[in-house]
């Protein structure tokens, strides 16, 4: 029994060698053609936008800037966002962001998952480009709540985007505009 032992480990581990690896390279995913769309986003980004209060038409709601960093990682199958509000004297508690972007080959739409450091999260979906407009729509929660949330992005430039951010209307039948920002990449700097 024990010279069984020692050849039973031998043709376990050739068999490990030879086999595992030709499946693994068989059952091997690449990434889809899709997730390309999110290429754009790819970069570095400022954000400049404004809340949209029409409570208050007399005064100009202040203006908030945001950093945003998007990487293709994970070997292509997802992106990673990463944004930071700047500080400023509306804005003393700026917020940090992490979002995931990628695309679900089973439903065949892009998803995006965003967590922000005061605790809520976002969840969207989309279809992707439609001409130069990309629209996501899904939920975000606060603490217990949950509402709809729609943001539109429109491509005006390769390096330049505007994004409106829509919440339903009090009656629940139209959307709203909340806010908007205007994002400019920023270009590569040489060093």
């Amino acid at each position: 029994m024990q010279t069984l032992v020692p050849s039973i480990i031998i043709v376990i581990s050739a068999i490990n060698l030879v086999v595992v690896p030709s499946m693994m390279a068989q059952a091997s995913p690449q990434s889809s053609a899709p997730i390309n769309q999110l290429e754009y986003f790819q970069g570095n980004w400022i954000c400049r936008g404004r809340l949209l209060d029409t409570s208050t038409p007399s005064s100009a709601p202040p203006e908030l800037e945001l950093h945003w960093t998007v990487q293709r990682v994970l070997k292509g199958f997802w992106f990673v966002g990463y944004a930071q509000q700047q500080p400023s004297p509306v804005n003393p508690s700026p917020l940090t962001v992490q979002e995931f972007l990628g695309y679900d080959t089973a439903s065949q739409t892009f998803t995006r998952t965003i967590f922000v450091d005061n605790g809520d999260r976002v969840n969207l979906r989309s279809n992707g480009w439609q001409n130069k407009v990309w629209e996501w729509s899904g939920t975000v929660t606060t603490g217990k709540q949950v509402n709809p949330l729609r943001q539109v992005i429109t491509q005006q430039h390769p390096r330049r985007f505007t994004a409106v951010y829509y919440s339903p209307g009090s009656n629940k039948q139209k959307w709203i505009a909340d806010s908007e920002e205007v994002c400019e990449k920023r270009l590569p700097t040489n060093k």
